[in-house]
């Protein structure tokens, strides 16, 4: 019982307002991820992804459903990245 009291006070710390767009349940806050870009390719990978960059995300997850959504953590780095497609 000890063990669920503390996943509900983790879950409730990640809470957000938001809805799932899916099943209408409450999203939690995953935090920050690096997405690395560019493509993966036999030759030449890892040189293409470093040229590539990155883009931070935030992630959030359905408590519900598990359905997981994306978002831009700094517009500023959006447009930087959206420029160079």
């Amino acid at each position: 019982n000890l063990k669920n009291e503390e996943e509900k006070q983790k879950a409730e710390k990640r809470m957000t307002d938001k809805e799932c767009l899916r099943c209408k349940g409450k999203m939690l806050d995953y935090g920050p991820v690096t997405f690395k870009l560019g493509e993966e390719t036999y030759f030449f990978s890892d040189i293409n992804r470093l040229v590539s960059g990155s883009l931070n995300l935030n992630v959030l997850v359905c408590e519900n459903c598990g359905k997981a959504e994306f978002y831009v953590s700094d517009r500023k780095e959006l447009e930087e990245v959206t420029e160079e497609i």
